[in-house]
């Protein structure tokens, strides 16, 4: 966790994406939470990963953000980080 959190925090660059952040964060605990369970139940091994998404606050956005990539209104509105905003994370 606070590997993906320092890792969002050098990704938050003017011109970087709430999608490119959410997704580094998730890229980073699922590569890490892979490296620690590895026990098999049954000869079978367990999928692990994140039980809710890397969320994203810019400013004034109250709730967290998590948007899909696979949203087309998203990658219309979605924004984009600039010098001066405010961002909070919550992986």
């Amino acid at each position: 966790m606070n590997l993906a959190l320092t890792g969002m925090v050098s990704q938050c660059v003017p011109g970087a994406t709430v999608i490119d952040l959410c997704q580094f964060g998730t890229t980073v605990i699922d590569t890490q939470a892979s490296k620690l369970f590895t026990k098999k139940v049954k000869g079978v091994a367990i999928e692990r990963g994140v039980a809710f998404p890397v969320c994203v606050s810019v400013n004034e956005i109250v709730c967290n953000l998590s948007p899909l990539a696979s949203q087309e209104l998203v990658r219309k509105i979605c924004l984009i980080l600039k010098t001066g905003l405010v961002v909070s994370s919550w992986p």
